[in-house]
C-alpha cells in the first residue's frame, strides 16, 4: 500500500497518495507489535502530514507530523529536518507563530550541522517570524547572521532581500538612519541583478523610511518610482498602497488637497481591481476621512469614517478591525458622540482579553487580565476613559469608571517597564506615557473637586510623582552603571539579552504548567533545561561583574513613590514641600507641610515654554536691554503666590517638572520694580 502511495506522491497525485498512505497505516495497525519496525512508518507519517497540509487540513497535518517526529527522535532518523519544516509551516498556517518559531529554532542547528544550503534561507525566515511576533531585535540578529552567508554563496537576490528586511527591521526598531543604509544597499543590489520585485520593494520601503524621517519630498520620489513598477507587475493593491502613502506624505507636509487626490486615486484603483467589498478599502476610507478632517470638513470626514466602519462590520475578524474601531471611535468622541464611541472601545478591549465578553462600558476587565497586545489594550482603555468623561459630563459614576480605566492603564505601563517582554514595546510606551499619566491625574483632580474625597487628591499626587520618575527609571539603571562602574557596554547588553530570554522562557513555562499532554510535558522539560542553562550563564556574568567591577549593583535603583503622609512625617515645622506637574496649558501644584496638604492649579500662557527658555537664556547671557522683571514676577505669581499662606516663612523643598527644572527659583521677584524689590532668598533645592 505504502509503495503504491509513494508512487502517486512522486507524480503529485495527492488524493490517491493520501488514500493509499491511510490504507497502509490501517494495515500497519493490524500487525503484531513484536513484528513491527516503527522506523519504517516515519516517511509515511511525514508524507501524510505534508499531504494534509497541502489540502488545508492543518490540525490533521500536525497530528501526523508530530507522530513522525516522535519516531524520528526515537530512531535518530535523518528525516527530522523535513518533519520540523512541515510542523513549522503548518503552525504558521494556523497562525500560531510562536509554536512555528519553536520548530524553526530546532531546525536551524540540524541544518547547520549538515552544512545544508537551506540553513541561510531558514535563518532569514526565522528573522521574518520574529518580526511577525514583534521581536524586532531578534529578527535583526537572525537577518544579520544570514546576510554574509548569502553573499558568500553568491545568492545576490537573496542577499538583496536580506538587506531589504534588515532595513525594514531597523526602521521598526526606530533606527531610521540604519534602516535607510540597508535599504539603499538593497536598491543598489536590485539594480545590479535586475530583479524587479526587489527593486520595487526597495523603492517602496525607502519611501516609508524617508517619510518616517520627515523627508517627504524624498519619500514621494521613491513611491513614485515604485508604483509604475507595481503597475507593470500587475499588482493593483500595491499600486493603491503606494498612492495612499504618497497621499500621506503630502498630508504630513500640509498639502491636504493633494493628499486627498492621491487617496481617492488609490481608492478607485483598488475598487476596480477587487470590487466594493474588499476589506483593504477600509484603510483607504480611513485615510480619506482623516484628509477631510485636516481640511475641517467634518461632514465629509464622518461620511468616510462611517464607510470604513460599515465595511469593517462585514469583516469583524480582519486585521484592520482594531484600527478602525480606534479611529472611528476617537472621531466620534471628539464630536461628543460618546454614546456611539464607547461600544467601539469596549469591543477593542474584548478583542484583547481572551474570554472577556462584557458589553457594558461602565465595567472593566480585572487588573490581572493579561491582554494579547499591551499597547493596543492601553490605547483602548485610554480612549474609553476619554469617552466616559465626555458622556458623563462631570457625573461621578462616569468619572469613577474612567478612573478605573486609568488605574489599569498605569498598571499596564508599570508591567511593561518592569518586565522584559519587548524592549521595542518599552520604547513605544515611553513616547505616550506622559499623556496617559496627565489624563489620569486630571481625572483624579476632577473627582476630588466633585466629591471632596482626599483619597483622590493623594492619588493625583502619586500619579504626578510617578510620571516624573518613571520615564527616568530604566535610563537611570543603565546610565549609572555605564558611567560609574565602567562596565563594558557589550557585557551589559549581553546581560540584558539573557535576562529577556529567561523571561520569555518563564512565560512559556507558565503557559505549559497546567497542560497535561505528553508532548507538553516534554516541551516543558526542555524549557526548564534551557532556563537553567541561561540562569547559570546570567549568574556567571553577575559574578564576573561583582568581582571585576566592585561598584556594580544592578538592583540599586528601584523606583519607589513616597506618599504625602510619609512626606509630612519627614518635614519639620519650618519646612514646606512643593511639587509641580506641567501640562501644555495648566500648571498643577501640590504643597505639603507637617500639618497640611493642599492642591492648586494655574492656567499657563500659550507661549509659556518659549518665554521660560528666553528668560533662562537672558539670565545665562545678560542683556542690559532685556526687561526680565515682568516674567520673573509672573513666575512668582503662578509658582509661589498661590501657596504663600501655607509656606509662610518656611524653607522650601521644591520638586520641579519638565522645563521648570531649568528655572533658578531664587530669581523670582515678589513685586515689580518701583517700590521695594524683593527676591525669594529662602529656597533649598533637592
Amino acid at each position: 500500500m505504502c509503495e503504491k502511495a509513494e508512487s502517486f506522491y512522486e507524480v503529485s497525485k495527492w488524493d490517491s497518495a493520501t488514500k493509499y498512505f491511510t490504507l497502509g497505516i490501517e494495515a500497519w495497525g493490524k500487525i503484531e507489535e513484536k513484528e513491527k519496525n516503527d522506523s519504517l512508518m516515519i516517511p509515511v507519517l511525514y508524507m501524510l502530514g505534508e499531504l494534509y497540509e497541502r489540502n488545508g487540513e492543518l490540525e490533521t497535518a500536525v497530528s501526523y507530523a508530530s507522530e513522525a517526529l516522535k519516531l524520528c527522535e526515537k530512531y535518530q532518523s535523518p528525516e527530522e529536518a523535513k518533519i520540523l519544516i512541515t510542523l513549522a509551516n503548518t503552525y504558521e498556517d494556523l497562525g500560531e507563530y510562536e509554536k512555528g518559531l519553536e520548530y524553526y529554532l530546532r531546525l536551524l542547528p540540524l541544518l547547520k550541522k549538515e552544512n545544508s544550503p537551506q540553513y541561510r534561507a531558514y535563518l532569514a525566515y526565522t528573522g521574518f517570524i520574529y518580526n511577525r511576533l514583534f521581536y524586532h531585535s531578534k529578527a535583526a540578529e537572525y537577518y544579520s547572521t544570514a546576510l554574509p552567508l548569502f553573499y558568500e554563496a553568491n545568492e545576490m537576490v537573496e542577499y538583496g532581500k536580506c538587506l531589504l528586511n534588515l532595513g525594514k527591521t531597523k526602521d521598526w526598531l526606530g533606527d531610521r538612519p540604519g534602516g535607510l543604509d540597508f535599504l539603499l544597499k538593497a536598491l543598489e543590489v536590485a539594480k545590479n541583478v535586475g530583479d524587479e520585485a526587489l527593486l520595487v520593494d526597495s523603492y517602496y520601503y525607502l519611501g516609508v523610511v524617508y517619510n518616517n524621517l520627515y523627508k517627504f519630498d524624498l519619500a514621494i520620489e521613491n513611491f513614485e518610482m515604485a508604483f509604475p513598477i507595481y503597475e507593470k507587475l500587475n499588482m493593483p493593491d500595491n499600486v493603491a498602497d503606494c498612492l495612499a502613502l504618497i497621499g500621506i506624505s503630502y498630508g504630513e507636509s500640509g498639502q491636504y488637497e493633494k493628499s486627498l487626490y492621491y487617496f481617492h486615486k488609490g481608492l478607485q484603483i483598488r475598487k476596480r481591481a477587487s470590487g466594493d467589498s474588499d476589506p483593504y478599502l477600509i484603510n483607504d476610507y480611513l485615510d480619506i476621512a482623516q484628509g477631510y478632517e485636516y481640511l475641517n470638513e467634518k461632514a465629509k470626514a464622518s461620511e468616510y469614517y462611517e464607510k470604513a466602519l460599515d465595511l469593517s462590520n462585514i469583516y469583524p475578524g480582519h486585521r484592520t478591525r482594531s484600527t478602525t474601531l480606534y479611529r472611528v471611535g476617537n472621531f466620534l468622541t471628539r464630536l461628543s458622540k460618546a454614546d456611539r464611541s464607547l461600544p467601539l472601545f469596549q469591543e477593542m478591549i474584548r478583542m484583547e482579553i481572551p474570554d472577556y465578553t462584557e458589553t457594558d462600558p461602565l465595567k472593566h476587565p480585572d487588573f490581572q487580565a493579561e491582554p494579547k497586545a499591551k499597547i493596543t489594550y492601553i490605547v483602548a482603555l485610554d480612549e474609553k476613559a476619554k469617552a466616559l468623561r465626555v458622556k458623563g459630563n462631570g457625573q461621578a459614576d462616569y468619572l469613577m469608571a474612567a478612573d478605573t480605566c486609568y488605574q489599569i492603564v498605569l498598571n499596564q505601563i508599570e508591567q511593561i517597564r518592569k518586565g522584559f517582554r519587548s524592549e521595542e514595546t518599552k520604547l513605544e510606551i515611553q513616547q505616550q506615557a506622559r499623556e496617559f499619566y496627565t489624563r489620569a491625574l486630571e481625572n483624579c483632580l476632577d473627582l476630588y473637586q466633585l466629591t471632596g474625597n482626599k483619597g483622590y487628591l493623594n492619588r493625583a499626587f502619586s500619579i504626578s510623582e510617578k510620571s516624573k520618575t518613571a520615564a527616568l527609571y530604566e535610563g537611570i539603571q543603565m546610565s549609572k552603571l555605564r558611567q560609574s562602574s565602567n562596565v563594558p557596554m557589550e557585557i551589559l547588553e549581553t546581560e540584558t539579552r539573557i535576562r529577556v530570554n529567561i523571561h520569555r522562557l518563564e512565560e512559556n513555562i507558565f503557559e505549559l504548567e497546567n497542560q497535561e499532554t505528553e508532548e507538553d510535558s516534554s516541551l516543558l522539560a526542555r524549557y526548564w533545561a534551557e532556563k537553567y542553562f541561561l540562569q547559570q550563564k546570567h549568574d556567571s556574568i553577575l559574578l564576573f561583574l561583582e568581582k571585576s567591577h566592585p561598584d556594580f549593583d544592578l538592583k540599586s535603583h528601584q523606583q519607589t513613590i513616597i506618599s504625602p503622609t510619609a512626606i509630612q512625617a519627614k518635614l519639620t515645622q519650618k519646612q514646606a514641600f512643593i511639587t509641580y506637574y506641567l501640562t501644555d496649558s495648566v500648571l498643577h501644584g501640590f504643597v505639603i507641610t507637617d500639618g497640611d496638604f493642599q492642591y492648586f492649579s494655574k492656567k499657563l500662557k500659550s507661549n509659556f515654554s518659549q518665554e521660560l527658555w528666553d528668560y533662562r537664556e537672558i539670565l545665562t547671557n545678560p542683556n542690559p536691554e532685556a526687561d526680565v522683571y515682568p516674567f520673573s514676577n509672573y513666575l512668582y505669581r503662578i509658582l509661589i503666590e498661590p501657596v504663600i499662606e501655607q509656606i509662610d516663612e518656611k524653607n522650601l523643598i521644591i520638586a520641579p517638572d519638565g522645563i521648570l527644572s531649568t528655572l533658578p527659583f531664587e530669581t523670582l521677584i515678589t513685586k515689580l520694580p518701583g517700590k521695594d524689590l524683593q527676591f525669594q532668598k529662602h529656597l533649598n533645592f533637592f
